[in-house]
């Protein structure tokens, strides 16, 4: 790992203003360079944020902004135009999440499967919302959905049978269902994208300067971006 491109800024300073800071530092002399600059954040605020300081920092004088992107919104338009046979046959189509919303609404109100008493609709709904965010987090973390079997010790093993039986919809119904469909969850889509341009960025490879900032790298897939954008020789 290149461990000179990695920078720490101090907590008592502003993370966002530094940044902008120094980047126009570093280009006053090309300020149109920036805009070939691509910073990545963790979230759509922290963009939001970044955007508000290099207009502070720039004095609201007119400026070039750099590309600012949430580490989710991976470029698919670069992937499929730019990306080698090799990568584009591993993209898969994505199941909508307001689809898998509906399709796990309908499930849990089949409530004699799951063992639950009567359940109103909009609980039923709240619920699938529910199963989707714990869905997104086991793909997210690249866990084993059979490890949720022994997840519980045995004195809560009475209660947690019962709950088992709802899992099912995401531990065996929902598999299957992708599998008919030929599609993905949204999570597994966006993992596939970013590791198609984590491939694309080795592959070129040709000086871009691109910002990692402002995320642990908590998942997996993050860890793989940020040892790609460090080793890059614009990272």
């Amino acid at each position: 790992m290149n461990r000179k491109n990695i920078y720490n800024i101090r907590a008592t300073q502003s993370f966002v203003d530094v940044l902008a800071e120094r980047f126009i530092a570093r280009y006053k002399d090309n300020p149109q360079d920036l805009a070939d600059v691509l910073f990545l954040l963790p979230n759509r605020r922290a963009c939001q944020n970044l955007t508000n300081a290099f207009v502070r920092q720039s004095g609201l004088a007119p400026i070039i902004l750099p590309h600012i992107a949430t580490i989710a919104d991976t470029d698919e338009d670069e992937v499929y135009l730019n990306a080698t046979p090799n990568i584009l046959p591993a993209l898969r189509p994505a199941m909508d999440n307001t689809e898998r919303t509906f399709i796990f609404t309908r499930l849990i109100m089949q409530s004699s499967k799951f063992a639950l008493k009567q359940i109103s609709l909009a609980q039923a709904y709240a619920l699938a919302q529910n199963l989707g965010k714990l869905l997104d987090m086991i793909n997210s973390k690249e866990l084993n959905l059979a490890d949720l079997q022994n997840l519980v010790p045995e004195e809560y093993s009475r209660h947690w049978q019962q709950t088992l039986l709802l899992l099912q919809i995401i531990t065996a119904y929902w598999p299957q269902i992708l599998q008919d469909e030929g599609k993905i969850d949204m999570v597994e889509r966006r993992k596939d994208l970013l590791r198609a341009e984590i491939a694309l960025w080795k592959a070129q490879d040709n000086g871009k300067k691109i910002i990692l900032c402002g995320t642990t790298a908590a998942f997996p897939y993050l860890k793989e971006l940020a040892e790609c954008v460090v080793n890059l020789n614009g990272g």
